[in-house]
């Protein structure tokens, strides 16, 4: 199995730079330059003119509503839609793969909570297969489960998780069925003094359809920790790794040996063949110094959480004013790629408040890194699955409430690059 030394982060970092604190004094088409084999690419105009720009044309479907045994989602996580136009959500809330009919009617729930095949105990991702069988990747077992089109289960495949390790986050599936992961590497108890900050690394493994390792890329920065002091049952404190507010989390592309990797330091993405990094592509966009208005207005929702509080979100918000907050907002928020080829990349958002308060924009990359413009998404819109005509994501009512699931137009002018 190929792997990447970490060096090649380094090596990032120095190659594209600081972030820029306003737009370019004079536009410039594309940059291109070598680097020890990389391909450095700066973009700072788009590419669509006026008339080729893609945009959200309407709302197709709103799923979320009580339609028969149907009684809406607890906590959906990961959606797709299949080639005859029913939709598949992974709800983890209720451990199961929910199946809607072209038009948004309910047709069937698949899995339940348990440990038996077809079961799940962490549900965290879903992906069309071929001829439409459905695969759903469980984090706590490590396992895949496939399903036929119709719900039936056809096999499962549990993957080998070295020793020390936390498992493994799905994060693309290619069409000839290879399945690409992250590793975590986060230790537990966290390796520091109580608030202070550490760098969360993982591990990027593409595993084969029968779940051998063929290669992979890391160490990765994949976020920003704090160590949280709680107390156990017995007396004393264990310090334990939370994300840290505000801090910026990895995003990835999986394109059967290739990945896109965007840590949010930066505004740019590496991406990854075999392993090994072939481009770097600077994108579109800033470091925004975290604001104190910011820091006050996350504090005072998290002091608004009401019901039953676990543990750890107990001492979390009862430690408000220890925790280092991040000096700087993430460079950029998701990254997805659409099932044509493009690489899409959110605007910098506020992940730790609301995702959807403002209807955020994202720059539409082609595979080759050139930046063709930007699109506005309605507001309170997560996007889930980029289609060639389509957008599918959950979307969350400004009143508050049960979480919908909605497939968007996707407006192409034609004649575009």
């Amino acid at each position: 199995m190929r792997r990447l030394a970490s060096a090649a982060i380094a090596f990032l970092a120095g190659a594209v730079g600081c972030g820029r604190s306003g737009p370019p004094a004079a536009p410039l088409a594309m940059a291109t330059r070598d680097s020890a084999g990389i391909h450095i690419v700066e973009d700072r105009s788009a590419l669509w003119t006026a008339g080729q720009a893609w945009s959200v044309d309407s709302l197709l479907l709103d799923l979320g509503a009580p339609d028969g045994e149907f009684q809406g989602f607890a906590a959906p996580v990961a959606m797709t839609r299949l080639s005859d136009g029913r939709i598949v959500v992974a709800d983890a809330g209720a451990a199961r793969l929910d199946f809607f009919s072209r038009d948004g009617h309910f047709l069937y729930h698949v899995g339940s909570a348990g440990r038996a095949p077809g079961q799940f105990q962490s549900l965290w991702g879903v992906f069309a297969g071929r001829a439409d069988t459905v695969v759903a990747y469980d984090v706590a077992a490590s396992r895949v489960t496939t399903f036929d089109p119709n719900g039936a289960l056809v096999d499962t495949l549990t993957l080998a998780v070295p020793a020390g390790s936390n498992g493994y986050l799905p994060l693309g599936r290619s069409p000839t069925g290879e399945l690409t992961l992250l590793r975590s590497e986060t230790r537990v108890p966290f390796p520091g003094r109580p608030w202070s900050v550490a760098i969360d690394t993982g591990v990027v493994v593409r595993f084969s359809r029968a779940g051998t390792p063929l290669d992979s890329i890391g160490a990765l920065a994949v976020g920003e920790l704090v160590g949280l002091p709680v107390p156990q049952a017995g007396g004393g404190t264990v310090t334990l790794p939370i994300d840290r507010p505000l801090g910026r989390k990895a995003g990835f592309v999986v394109r059967g040996d290739t990945v896109w990797v965007g840590t949010g330091a930066e505004p740019a993405l590496v991406q990854y063949v075999g392993g090994q990094p072939i481009r770097i592509v600077r994108i579109p966009g800033a470091l925004t110094v975290v604001p104190a208005s910011l820091v006050a207005e996350f504090k005072r929702r998290r002091r608004a959480m009401t019901g039953r509080l676990g543990v750890i979100d107990s001492v979390f918000n009862a430690s408000l004013d220890s925790i280092p907050f991040s000096d700087y907002l993430p460079a950029y928020g998701q990254i997805l790629g659409d099932t044509v080829g493009d690489i899409w990349v959110q605007s910098a958002g506020l992940p730790d408040l609301a995702p959807g308060d403002a209807a955020l924009t994202w720059s539409v990359l082609a595979p080759d890194g050139r930046w063709l413009g930007q699109v506005a998404l309605p507001p309170r819109v997560t996007l889930r699955e980029i289609g060639p005509d389509y957008l599918l994501g959950s979307w969350i009512p400004d009143s508050g409430g049960a979480v919908h699931v909605r497939l968007f137009r996707l407006r192409k002018p034609a004649g575009g690059p």
